[in-house]
């Protein structure tokens, strides 16, 4: 699927959504005006275990030209919602990925898609360290700390010059390659993954500076012993990229494509 303008980047929104309610009409309105003519559309993913308010709210938006609604399918995990999501826009020109907790700027989008088509990347990883301290606001300062040092062992290893290696907040060029790999993270490590493997497919970098905002509603369906999870995600990953035989493996067993 295109956009009108067949030149113009055509971007499809995956939208993962688990008992938010406010803060996703809010997301929604915000990115139609950051992409402009670039939306081609706004898929929300919806886990079937949210609150009836929260699937009220995504019905209605969903009647609305841009605005999908699918029920995630396999459940529960963020990670399957991510891969149903990038299955269901496999057409689109782009895939962004922002989640619906208002805790990332959706203004944000547009200079990524700018980033794309100016740098001609096929990832773009909104950063918060771009912006040092400032684009974290509320953050908790242990899993800062964490972060901070984790990201830094991680550019080493993976020789990239990106500064966010564990944020979900980014846009993908829907490259063959792209469909083909096999998503494994069930949790939040699928932030992770969905960005160190197409890296190790070489797939160009850019980076554009965000700010992190504390969600206003709910709270964050990501305790603080996950983060050990992309530990192991990110060691995986290194350890399968070192081999044509572990390349193999991080691809649909159907793939003959390296």
């Amino acid at each position: 699927m295109q956009t009108k303008d067949s030149n113009l980047l055509s971007v499809g929104v995956i939208l993962p959504v688990f008992d938010e309610t406010d803060s996703i009409s809010e997301v929604t309105g915000k990115l139609e005006q950051a992409l402009g003519p670039h939306l081609e559309e706004i898929l929300i993913i919806v886990s079937p275990k949210s609150q009836d308010e929260t699937k009220k709210i995504c019905a209605e938006l969903a009647k609305k030209k841009n605005i999908r609604m699918e029920i995630q399918e396999d459940n529960p995990g963020l990670g399957p919602a991510i891969k149903q999501g990038m299955a269901s826009l496999k057409g689109s020109g782009a895939i962004l990925w922002i989640d619906s907790d208002g805790e990332a700027d959706p203004a944000t989008a547009k200079l990524m898609v700018e980033a794309m088509v100016r740098k001609n990347a096929d990832l773009v990883v909104a950063s918060r360290w771009l912006n040092g301290r400032a684009g974290f606001i509320g953050y908790d300062n242990t899993k800062f700390f964490l972060n901070y040092w984790f990201r830094n062992i991680l550019k080493v290893i993976f020789m990239t010059p990106l500064s966010e290696l564990t944020y979900g907040y980014k846009l993908f060029r829907n490259k063959p390659i792209l469909q083909q790999m096999n998503w494994e993270s069930r949790w939040h490590d699928i932030a992770t993954e969905t960005t160190l493997k197409p890296l190790v497919f070489g797939f160009k970098p850019a980076q554009v500076p965000t700010v992190w905002t504390k969600r206003k509603e709910g709270v964050s369906k990501n305790p603080f012993k996950n983060n050990f999870r992309y530990v192991y995600r990110a060691a995986q990953i290194r350890l399968l990229s070192l081999t044509r035989a572990g390349r193999r493996k991080m691809l649909k067993p159907r793939s003959t494509n390296l």
